[in-house]
């Protein structure tokens, strides 16, 4: 990370940065962030025999190349039908913690079962090991056991593929999404009220 934020030449003990170059820095940080998690738990897969059929820009000529499945960035409009023919679907957001990353009930609308690390949300809102597989970034090396283990298993895989299935359609869905926002926008209206 000091290397990250030394290299952008944004950060130095004799410069203050304004609003401008601090969200540089801070958006250079969290990219470098994410991409180092990601190669992790990538790493630990690889390591661990789990191949992967990964869609985007820049694996092509990454060192994955050859290692797993390498596909260019797809429509978004292909990715329903892709999740379709997959068992599961790999999430690795770690910028969020209190959120959710929209792959996860879109895997699972599709019938994937929806892979996806730890994040206060998903504790609250869904049932590790029912819903979905929720790994640890502290325990990242299991993370390949824990997916061959749900995939020799036939019946533990439907039974997540199908819980997850109902969760996500009646609970995570876009009319269920549009009634929260609905009624964040009210409880605003109110709180604008009490000044």
């Amino acid at each position: 990370i000091e290397k990250v934020l030394a290299d952008s030449e944004l950060v130095s003990a004799d410069r203050v940065l304004d609003c401008g170059e601090w969200y540089a820095a801070m958006a250079e940080l969290e990219t470098y962030v994410r991409w180092e998690l990601r190669r992790r738990v990538i790493d630990s897969l690889h390591r661990g025999g789990v191949r992967l059929t990964v869609f985007g820009p820049g694996w092509q000529g990454s060192r994955y190349a050859g290692q797993f499945d390498l596909h260019e960035a797809v429509d978004m409009a292909e990715v329903p039908a892709i999740l379709r023919r997959s068992k599961m679907a790999l999430n690795i957001s770690p910028h969020m913690r209190w959120g959710l990353q929209e792959r996860v009930p879109t895997a699972m609308l599709n019938g994937a079962v929806a892979v996806s690390d730890y994040g206060e949300y998903l504790a609250e809102n869904f049932v590790p090991g029912q819903d979905l597989l929720v790994y640890a970034w502290n325990e990242i090396e299991g993370l390949p056991d824990m997916i061959r283990e749900c995939l020799g298993s036939p019946v533990r895989w439907e039974a997540i593929r199908g819980a997850g299935y109902v969760r996500a359609r009646d609970s995570h869905n876009a009319a269920a999404r549009a009634g929260q926002l609905i009624e964040i926008s009210q409880l605003a209206k109110y709180f604008a009220t009490l000044r």
